[in-house]
């Protein structure tokens, strides 16, 4: 009895857990559908929100409102009720975004193409200055760094140093050229817009409409002339500056190498000093080593007549003076012990005969 009540309790609980996965799988499947449903409704709320700000104060005459639920009488009306679209209203709002979506598309791939022109323009003129830039290295680099690479610890040598003012002075040359060349760009630009304006306010008279398309193209043509404009005036101002900041680095430069003259000028003196001095001093060493050559005939000489004469070495005469003065100080020592001796005989002498006269008294 007991085995069959766990089983049909393990039976019943088996069937809740499966009806509870369906019911589990019934719900999500309701709450993707509804998902769905919202996100449709939200994107129709989407264009519907767009159409009534375009059109705001203006009313479909063409489409009246009506009620899609039928006739409702007053009692079951509530205050703030939502009156939705009928189908035809709906096909009239879409109809209405997709013309202005199909503008826009328009607007934006005939900007895409113009700013693609623009871009290719600007890529022409970028290479162009690639070139230049290339070219004005090369002659750098030819008539500056190939002139003075040979003199790797001088820094500022008057060669290389005029070649490199004279690059620079062409390239300020060159710099003046596009300055005035960018401000004829400036003016036929100013005449452009002058142009655009004047044809503008033609197209402006009574009578005539301007379409929304042709206004765009002259608004995205007057944006690009005047970034056109600002960029010439920023590469301008940055000409100006590139000049003044190189005439400021060409003035510190001649400052620079008047320095370095008044130094070698310098240089130069002390090595005038220096050779005056090196060539006093190989006057004095040849008067010495002439000195020096005549002690040393000297020298041999006086070694022939010592050979000549016998004359004793120099060590042997050394010893002769020192066995000289040993046998003098010897003999000082005999002389002293001498006299020693005679007074000690004479003392001897005295008191002999003093005891001779003391005898023969007795």
């Amino acid at each position: 009895m007991n085995v069959q009540k766990r089983e049909s309790s393990v039976s019943a609980t088996t069937n809740y857990l499966t009806e509870s996965g369906m019911e589990d799988e019934a719900i999500e499947e309701r709450i993707i559908s509804t998902r769905a449903k919202l996100n449709g409704c939200l994107l129709e709320n989407a264009i519907y929100e767009l159409f009534c700000d375009q059109i705001i104060g203006e009313t479909l005459e063409h489409c009246p409102i009506q009620s899609t639920f039928g006739r409702i009488r007053k009692s079951t009306k509530t205050k703030g009720r939502i009156i939705t679209l009928n189908m035809k209203q709906k096909c009239a709002v879409a109809k209405y975004a997709l013309e202005e979506r199909t503008k826009d598309l328009n607007l934006l791939r005939k900007e895409h193409e113009f700013t693609a022109e623009q871009y290719e323009v600007f890529l022409k003129a970028q290479l162009e200055r690639n070139k230049e830039c290339a070219k004005m290295r090369s002659s750098f680099d030819r008539l500056v760094v190939q002139q003075t690479k040979h003199l790797p610890e001088v820094s500022l040598e008057l060669t290389g140093l005029s070649k490199f003012c004279r690059f620079h002075k062409f390239y300020l040359n060159h710099l003046d050229t596009q300055l005035s060349n960018m401000r004829i760009e400036n003016v036929n630009s100013k005449n452009e817009f002058r142009r655009i304006k004047k044809s503008l306010r033609e197209l402006e008279e009574p009578g005539r409409v301007i379409h929304s398309v042709e206004h765009e193209q002259l608004k995205i043509r007057c944006r690009s002339a005047l970034q056109e404009l600002q960029r010439l005036e920023m590469v301008s101002a940055h000409v100006k500056a590139c000049a003044t900041r190189i005439g400021s680095q060409l003035a510190s430069l001649r400052l620079q190498l008047k320095q370095e003259m008044a130094k070698n000028g310098e240089l130069e003196e002390e090595t005038d000093r220096l050779f005056r001095m090196g060539s006093k001093l190989n006057f004095l060493v040849l008067k010495h080593q002439e000195g020096l050559q005549d002690d040393m005939f000297d020298y041999h000489e006086l070694k022939k007549w010592l050979v000549t004469y016998r004359v004793p070495a120099t060590c042997q005469y050394a010893h002769t003076l020192a066995e000289m003065a040993r046998l003098a100080r010897k003999r000082l020592v005999m002389e002293r012990k001498e006299r020693i001796a005679a007074l000690t005989l004479q003392r001897y002498k005295k008191l002999w005969h003093h005891i001779q006269t003391n005898g023969a008294k007795r």
